[in-house]
């Protein structure tokens, strides 16, 4: 049995890549405990999966934040800030995307602030 390679990146924010060559799999079956964006609860910590469908970043008053904007099948998006941060590694738009953290409604939509994350291979193990 061949091991996933783990690449973390700080304490609360982690990132893991697995590899393997077998067959694509589904979100629901690479995350089977992920919630729907379109039904996620205001206020309470999730974990939602998708495909990032944008990022972007932004320098205000020498301060950064990072926008990855998260769609799902649900035909809902969920924006993922991470403040403080520059760029993400391996990050980019097409990549499928697990994240837990507190979703909360603001003006620009669906928000989640500084989630934890894993950037998901959709080849299975």
């Amino acid at each position: 049995m061949r091991l996933p390679r783990v690449f973390r990146f700080g304490d609360k924010n982690s990132q893991k890549e697995i590899s393997s060559p077998q067959e694509e799999l589904s979100l629901d079956q690479l995350v089977p405990d992920r919630v729907p964006i379109a039904e996620c609860p205001e206020r309470f910590e999730v974990v939602v999966a998708g495909l990032v469908s944008a990022v972007e970043h932004v320098t205000m008053d020498n301060n950064c934040k990072f926008i990855a904007v998260l769609d799902d099948d649900s035909g809902s998006t969920l924006r993922l800030v991470w403040l403080g941060r520059g760029a993400i590694p391996g990050l980019s738009p097409g990549r499928p995307l697990k994240a837990r953290g507190t979703v909360q409604k603001k003006t620009e939509g669906l928000t989640m602030m500084d989630p934890s994350y894993t950037i998901l291979n959709r080849r299975g193990s």
